[in-house]
């Protein structure tokens, strides 16, 4: 009996395993694509848009823009009164370092490369406006359109001083304000030096420190703020390229019981009964404005006239 050659023997045992293998592959990948499209089903959206919130943002692009810089998927454009910043995303193709040989697959990775930097640089945006707007400066982020809240485009200077224009209502952007929390504490520390008054808590802590701030003390603070903020830009722009790809796994019920639980804990030890009886009735007020739809900036309305009596 004649034996068939040894490679179509081989051959017939590695085919199905081959196609096996390109068929798991293929499934694998598509999973991360059909996640990613998920995600963006229910998460892809724009900022609540309330009265005051309407009112705060059509003051913004009523303004012209103008070129500031370039990122990997971004430009940016500061406004021209130099307070807010405006990013509009790269409508960039994207292709996947590996695969690119085997056809089907490189479709897939491409696909997949593209949906995980359009998740990344969505992702960010809505944690940060939703658990830290202050600290991150978001004022109003869009990832879906159309919408119909703008009557007027936005003037836009770019690089080479050509004018453009920006559909606000077709078009995917963040805003955000231009260094805030950082220039409001340097200001602080010069108010602190003319008016001998603190403005912050921070300021106000550092005025415990110091006996008297005079000149010296005050170009030494602004020359460490200074650094300090280098630094930090620095490694934040660093890190958070590597902590994004994490955020996802972060289960923030747990994460929000342990802050809450924490700061419980601190206000009943640092302050007392009484400390806590302001923590509970301040965060009353707090979960109220969110559920009326209210800007949580009016609850600082009702500071105005104590610190005015205060101060002065």
């Amino acid at each position: 009996m004649k034996t068939k050659p040894i490679f179509l023997r081989l051959t017939k045992v590695l085919f199905p395993i081959l196609i096996l293998v390109a068929i798991g592959t293929g499934a694998w990948y598509y999973k991360y694509i059909y996640s990613y499209k998920r995600w963006f089903t229910t998460h892809l959206t724009a900022t609540v848009w309330t009265t005051a919130k309407e009112k705060e943002v059509k003051e913004i692009v009523q303004q012209p823009f103008h070129y500031f810089g370039k990122g990997s998927t971004s430009n940016a454009y500061v406004s021209l009164d130099g307070k807010f910043v405006l990013k509009t995303f790269l409508k960039t193709k994207f292709t996947s370092k590996s695969g690119q040989s085997i056809p089907g697959l490189r479709e897939l990775l491409n696909k997949r490369k593209e949906l995980r930097i359009k998740y990344n640089r969505i992702f960010g945006p809505i944690n940060a406006y939703q658990y830290i707007p202050q600290e991150s400066g978001m004022i109003y982020y869009q990832f879906i359109h159309p919408k119909s809240r703008f009557e007027q485009l936005i003037q836009l200077t770019e690089q080479d001083g050509s004018i453009t224009w920006l559909d606000p209502n077709q078009e995917e952007y963040i805003i955000l304000s231009n260094a805030s929390s950082s220039s409001a504490t340097i200001i602080g520390f010069i108010a602190l030096y003319t008016i001998e008054k603190s403005r912050s808590g921070t300021v106000a802590a550092i005025e415990h420190l110091i006996a008297s701030l005079n000149q010296t003390n005050l170009i030494l603070i602004i020359a460490v703020s200074l650094i300090t903020i280098s630094l930090s830009t620095i490694f934040a722009i660093f890190l958070s390229k590597k902590i994004i790809k994490y955020c996802n796994k972060i289960n923030y019920k747990k994460l929000n019981i342990i802050i809450i639980s924490t700061i419980i804990f601190l206000a009943l030890v640092i302050t007392k009964l009484e400390g806590l009886i302001i923590l509970i009735t301040s965060t009353s007020f707090g979960i109220l404005a969110q559920k009326l739809n209210i800007e949580k900036i009016n609850l600082t309305g009702c500071l105005i006239i104590p610190v005015i009596l205060y101060m002065f």
